[in-house]
């Protein structure tokens, strides 16, 4: 069987070619397990908007702004396109890709900044 970093090249190439998500079974049709995305050297661990995954994992696009977003499941993967690599541009990324934790992360800044406000400095009157 080929390397991890090869069978996960080769994904990679194919979600590219397809430019629509793919879902990758763990196992192959004969019951063998696939390589590891962590074995790869092309993913790193991650993290995401929680779609009940049990761990992300990214791979940068060389050339260009996009990246990939493996998600794990218990059986397979899904994996999908990025329009922003979140290592090269993190703000287009929130705002393009993951605009519900930009929204989370606002919401908790406007909650917890007043709450250290009252908790750390005194008062102005």
């Amino acid at each position: 069987m080929n390397s991890a970093k090869e069978f996960w090249n080769g994904i990679i190439d194919e979600l590219l070619t397809l430019e629509q998500p793919l879902t990758i079974n763990k196992f192959d049709q004969e019951g063998n397990p696939i390589p590891g995305i962590g074995e790869s050297g092309v993913f790193y661990r991650s993290i995401g908007e929680y779609h009940g995954q049990i761990g992300d994992w990214r791979a940068s696009i060389p050339n260009g702004q996009r990246g990939i977003h493996a998600l794990e499941y218990k059986d397979f993967y899904k994996l999908h396109i990025d329009k922003y690599d979140p290592k090269k541009n993190p703000t287009g990324h929130l705002l393009h890709d993951s605009p519900g934790t930009l929204i989370l992360m606002f919401l908790s800044i406007l909650f917890l900044v007043p709450l250290l406000r009252k908790r750390r400095m005194p008062p102005l009157f």
